[in-house]
């Protein structure tokens, strides 16, 4: 009787009692993914629910957050864009000056601007920096142009001011401006 308590034993419970070591060159078995061990409910893979839905409120506040950003990155892009473009405009209003200036330009000892004299001149241009003669509705840049003789070199020096306001349509309140200064010697003296 004790032989076979002894057999029963070491077949059966081989290799899977802590105390005992299993047989030379045999691993034990692992439990199977359905299979219940000491009465719990078999293994399954997958999320829970609550799972399920922390993972969509961090989605959730990720895609909010972007597209909180998004209509601050649409202006930031259009304010430097309008801000290229006057800086281009103002440019080409000094190329403009400057012609016009050194054409009447007298070569006395001072500066004649004849019927330029200091009299600001007002341009149009649209949003795509087109100038727009005559002044249409959808004009959007106003370039005010304007020369006066410098203080310290008045019959050597023209100071040169370009004036860009954006838009050129709304109310002073919400316009853009900004103030671009250079200026012109004269060296033929």
């Amino acid at each position: 009787m004790k032989r076979l308590i002894k057999n029963a034993m070491q077949k059966g419970c081989q290799g899977t009692s802590p105390h005992r070591p299993h047989k030379a060159g045999l691993a034990p078995r692992p439990a199977s993914r359905g299979a219940s061990l000491a009465g719990l409910a078999p293994l399954r893979a997958g999320f829970t629910l609550i799972e399920v839905m922390v993972a969509i409120a961090v989605v959730a506040i990720g895609l909010t957050a972007v597209l909180g950003l998004l209509p601050g990155a649409i202006q930031s892009g259009r304010t430097a864009a309008d801000n290229t473009l006057a800086a281009t405009l103002a440019q080409d209003a000094f190329a403009s000056m400057r012609r016009q200036v050194l054409a009447l330009a007298t070569t006395g000892p001072s500066w004649s601007l004849g019927p330029l004299g200091t009299t600001p001149s007002i341009t149009y241009w649209d949003a795509a920096g087109v100038i727009n003669t005559p002044p249409l509705p959808d004009r959007y840049f106003q370039v005010t142009r304007a020369w006066t003789p410098s203080s310290l070199m008045p019959n050597s020096m023209l100071i040169l001011t370009a004036t860009v306001t954006w838009p050129a349509n709304a109310p002073a309140a919400s316009q853009n401006s900004s103030i671009f200064v250079t200026e012109i010697a004269r060296y033929n003296q």
